[in-house]
């Protein structure tokens, strides 16, 4: 009877469970611009841009509001890094200034409690989606910002500029000099240290012409900048379309081995090193985004696929063990362009979940906490447990239909009421 009642305390603590602890809504325009441990005390903050405010707003893991910088521009989007290492994150933003202006946009720092240090106007092209890149570019303490085609000093002075149609993609130190790999339309790749001549010139992935030193580097520039995997290529082969690496190679079993997961528009399979297919696994809907992390307390890593449908009571996150057996499905209820965000909100190092639901009049920002590990989130009275829903069951078919059709539903229904309404009034 003690092994009967130990197995299903094991197999619940293996089936992940989350609680909703916050709740935000905010009017107009309202972008999700990053979450991160900004103050050092081993919680995380998230900064959200609101247009109805006109301003940056830094809140607790709690949702409360720690502090608000007022903006002049809309911010496309910002990054939270400790440049000078004490133990703080500084805050870079990137606001869209009007075409009216010669300069097209303008970064800002902000220190970790909401002090604007210094703002500066550019003007660049800049890829879509956008991401700031810090390294130690000059050899002295302290990391420089890498936005665009500059490199830009702690202080706001600009250290270096390529040519505006080069876009820094990925940066490196490795031997104790930065390298820069940056990507041009028509031209292709090149990378760069500080000379003023590119050290190669090349399509991606295409190392010929490259010393035998350089290779690695440039297959780790081209893998962290997404583009492809030099090393991978062989895993490719046959697939239609091409999978999508997740994660290079790491045990995910606990197994002492290295796996790795690959993905295609609704596959997802795991790869031993040996290159064997351990398992697959086929997405119901469209796979949008993969995360690999412990969420469960055990060995075995589980895959989080977000595979989003708008409306309630709708799966849109699927969750995987290791083996590949789904064992939990959940409905976020997204109503606009999804995000979601897994972090360890509360510092008890089981991952939590930040999703942001961005809508044309009304955007939401929801936090559940993790109930693993008992954090400060924990202590919070749940609003909610994220809804568990039933792939196959009728009740989720209904919703999923409604989902898909409503609009088509609703006409239907409209042009049923006014043919009724004019035969009976003809």
């Amino acid at each position: 009877m003690k092994s009967v009642v130990l197995l299903l305390i094991l197999m619940q603590a293996a089936v992940p469970h989350f609680n909703q602890v916050a709740d935000l809504a905010f009017d107009g325009d309202a972008r999700l611009l990053t979450v991160a441990d900004i103050d050092g005390n081993r919680t995380g903050e998230i900064l959200i841009w609101s247009s109805a405010e006109n301003a940056v707003i830094c809140y607790d893991c709690k949702g409360s509001v720690l502090w608000t910088l007022p903006v002049t521009y809309p911010v496309i989007t910002a990054a939270a890094e400790d440049l000078d290492g004490d133990n703080q994150k500084e805050i870079f933003l990137l606001e869209d200034v009007p075409e009216d202006s010669f300069y097209t946009y303008r970064i800002a720092r902000v220190e970790a409690d909401g002090t604007a240090s210094w703002r500066k106007l550019i003007e660049m092209n800049i890829p879509d989606p956008f991401q700031f890149h810090f390294i130690n570019a000059d050899g002295k303490e302290g990391k420089e910002i890498i936005l665009g085609n500059r490199v830009i000093l702690q202080q706001g002075l600009e250290r270096l500029a390529f040519e505006r149609d080069r876009i820094i993609i990925a940066v490196e130190e490795f031997g104790g000099s930065p390298y820069f790999l940056t990507y041009q339309p028509d031209v292709g790749y090149e990378l760069y240290s500080f000379d003023t001549e590119p050290l190669w010139q090349g399509e991606a992935c295409e190392l010929s012409g490259a010393e035998a030193s350089t290779n690695l580097l440039l297959c780790t520039l081209f893998y962290e900048s997404e583009v492809c995997s030099c090393f991978e290529d062989w895993t490719f082969t046959g697939s239609t379309p091409a999978a999508k690496s997740v994660r290079l190679w790491s045990d995910i079993t606990g197994d002492m081995a290295e796996e790795a997961v690959f993905y295609t528009d609704t596959t997802l399979q795991m790869i031993d090193s040996q290159g064997t297919t351990v398992w697959t696994w086929e997405s119901p809907e469209f796979i949008q985004e993969i995360y690999i992390m412990d969420m469960t307390g055990d060995v075995c890593s589980e895959i989080a696929v977000l595979a989003p449908l708008k409306g309630s009571h709708v799966p849109s996150l699927y969750v995987l063990d290791c083996t590949g057996t789904l064992i939990s499905v959940f409905a976020l209820n997204f109503s606009g362009i999804p995000t979601v965000i897994f972090s360890d909100m509360d510092g008890d190092t089981d991952p939590d979940i930040i999703t942001f639901s961005q809508g044309g009049r009304k955007s939401t920002l929801t936090v559940y906490t993790n109930t693993v590990k008992k954090g400060s989130l924990d202590d919070v009275t749940a609003l909610s447990a994220l809804e568990t829903v039933n792939p196959s069951g009728f009740t989720t078919q209904f919703w999923k239909f409604w989902a898909r059709y409503q609009v088509i539903v609703i006409a239907v229904i409209c042009v049923a009421v006014i043919a009724v309404i004019v035969k009976k009034y003809s």
